[in-house]
């Protein structure tokens, strides 16, 4: 059995007082990187062993991570997702889809968003992951070719900058190497039809090629990317602005997402896993209970498979007929799966859940207004 965290109420000062650093209210001291670095080693000493197997332990050359050895290969996770990170069953079936849309191998791969909470949730939506492309630039349209020819994990979407493009891929070799050879920073974003023991799901991968750590931060988090494959993290979360930046940041999407639109979304639902994620890094453990048992609330989990099943749907229409087929029965076990809910119990669904979220942000919001 994981432990829990112990002591995590001494620590919660100090996400408050970098969120107040990143929002330019306070004036950093000059070895407040010595500080941070000294208060994510602790964090990661008290989250060791939260996980489902009580696995992970403190990474010693990564202040703020902590690691364990699954299938081979060493993952490392960040202090904040320890406690909800699946166990190795889960991770080693993430870690082969991760290498299949790899484009590089021995590139870090991690996984992101509702995907790192697989230890304490069930439903998710998508699998989420982020790919660092350290190699030669040059090799780059090559490996994303290659990567589209994957069947078994097929290649639906290409996006970069403004270009989408779609099958079929041997006629896009042209526009795929001009698009890359467009600029010397590269977001690309793949979307992918994975199947296996998650199911059938839509798959994202973030690919930055760059070797710039400033450059990533532009498009995502550290804290947020447990890294699944390669040789470890490639990103330092020592980093006192950009931790404040991921607080301040979580604290304005809980409450963008659960502003009401007046449209049945899951917008909610976002903003309680945003919530989640603000908990977490902030060190309220003993907070996260309820936010996580809302989420495994029936109604809001048919939600989530609505949306799954939506987005698969358009997915598999975009695919050739051959690919498509293979993905119809699996498809339809997920239809099977949805129960039938009232439209006004899937509204008290939300509105419960955008209630919590809100709540949730008030707790932290009381406490950082001390720093503010």
């Amino acid at each position: 059995m994981p432990r829990t965290m112990e002591n995590e109420n001494d620590l919660g000062g100090f996400p408050a007082l970098l969120s107040a650093l990143a929002a330019g209210a306070k004036i950093p001291s000059s070895d407040i990187d010595q500080e941070t670095a000294a208060y994510l080693r602790s964090r990661a000493i008290v989250a060791a062993a939260t996980d489902a197997e009580a696995s992970l332990e403190p990474a010693q050359d990564h202040p703020g991570y902590l690691t364990r050895r699954v299938g081979g290969r060493d993952i490392f996770v960040p202090f904040n997702l320890a406690s909800v990170f699946p166990g190795a069953d889960i991770v080693e079936e993430v870690m082969r889809i991760a290498d299949a849309v790899s484009l590089h191998p021995g590139d870090a791969v991690c996984i992101s968003g509702s995907t790192t909470f697989l230890g304490a949730i069930d439903e998710v939506g998508d699998l989420d992951f982020c790919e660092y492309y350290v190699s030669d630039l040059a090799g780059l349209p090559a490996d994303t070719l290659a990567v589209s020819n994957e069947e078994e994990v097929p290649l639906v979407w290409l996006k970069c900058g403004a270009e989408d493009l779609k099958h079929p891929w041997a006629e896009r070799q042209s526009q795929i190497d001009a698009l890359l050879h467009a600029s010397e920073e590269k977001r690309i974003k793949l979307d992918f039809v994975s199947n296996g023991v998650l199911g059938l799901l839509p798959t994202t991968s973030v690919v930055i090629a760059t070797r710039d750590d400033n450059i990533a931060a532009r498009h995502s988090f550290a804290y947020q990317e447990a890294v699944v494959a390669g040789p470890g993290p490639v990103r330092n979360l020592v980093s006192p602005n950009r931790f404040g930046e991921y607080v301040n940041w979580l604290r304005s999407e809980v409450r963008r997402l659960a502003t009401p639109t007046g449209v049945r979304d899951g917008y909610p639902i976002k903003a309680l896993k945003r919530a989640l994620s603000l908990m977490l890094i902030a060190g309220r453990e003993a907070e996260t209970a309820e936010l996580i048992e809302r989420l495994h609330n029936s109604e809001l989990a048919t939600i989530v498979l609505r949306v799954r099943v939506e987005e698969l749907e358009r997915m598999l229409s975009d695919l050739p007929d051959a690919l498509s087929e293979r993905f119809a029965a699996p498809l339809d076990d997920l239809k099977d799966g949805l129960e039938e809910v009232t439209d006004q119990e899937l509204d008290q669904a939300l509105d419960a859940a955008r209630e919590l979220a809100i709540a949730s942000l008030d707790l932290v919001e009381a406490e950082f207004q001390t720093y503010g």
